[in-house]
């Protein structure tokens, strides 16, 4: 055999072999690989708005004073209610900076339950506007928050029969 006869035999046996192989050569790239597992990146930024429900039950103490049932309630329960609205911005160093504001309007306080005494008193309303900053730890996020809080209450000074005789401020 000659030099160019065995090159040929050489290049035909390659060829021969190539379409033996089941295929185009791009099959190894089409084999199924597992992907890494994306992991879920919580983010705070964003505004948000939301409502709250609760109903308390308290005492003032046991009776110290002889007149503190006769001037003050003994009790003070109810539900109250409300909402708050608010914003949160979290930077890229996982600081993050928010606003709040929220309003809590709480019932009659135990109005039903005890009696008239000569000076009963409400509560109409609370709001509060707070800044917070904190610290995200994924879904987990400590903070501080601090602002300004304010409130609408009401004190009546009654008759005998527990009818109001004066509402200062109306």
């Amino acid at each position: 055999m000659t030099c160019a006869r065995l090159f040929r035999v050489h290049i035909a046996a390659g060829a021969a072999l190539g379409a033996a192989g089941g295929g185009p050569c791009a099959d190894a790239a089409d084999l199924a690989v597992k992907s890494p597992v994306a992991s879920t990146v919580y983010n705070w930024t964003g505004f948000y708005v939301g409502g709250h429900f609760g109903y308390g039950d308290g005492s003032l103490g046991p009776n110290l004073l002889p007149a503190q049932g006769v001037f003050f309630p003994r009790s003070a329960t109810g539900a109250l209610g409300g909402f708050q609205v608010g914003y949160n911005h979290q930077f890229a160093n996982r600081v993050v900076l928010g606003v709040e504001a929220d309003a809590t309007f709480p019932d009659a306080l135990d109005l039903i339950h005890r009696p008239q005494t000569p000076f009963n008193t409400s509560l109409d309303y609370v709001g509060t506007v707070r800044g917070r900053i904190g610290y995200a730890f994924g879904a987990w996020m400590p903070y501080v928050t601090g602002g300004f809080a304010w409130g609408h209450d009401k004190v009546r000074v009654n008759d005998p029969a527990g009818n109001a005789v004066s509402e200062p401020g109306q």
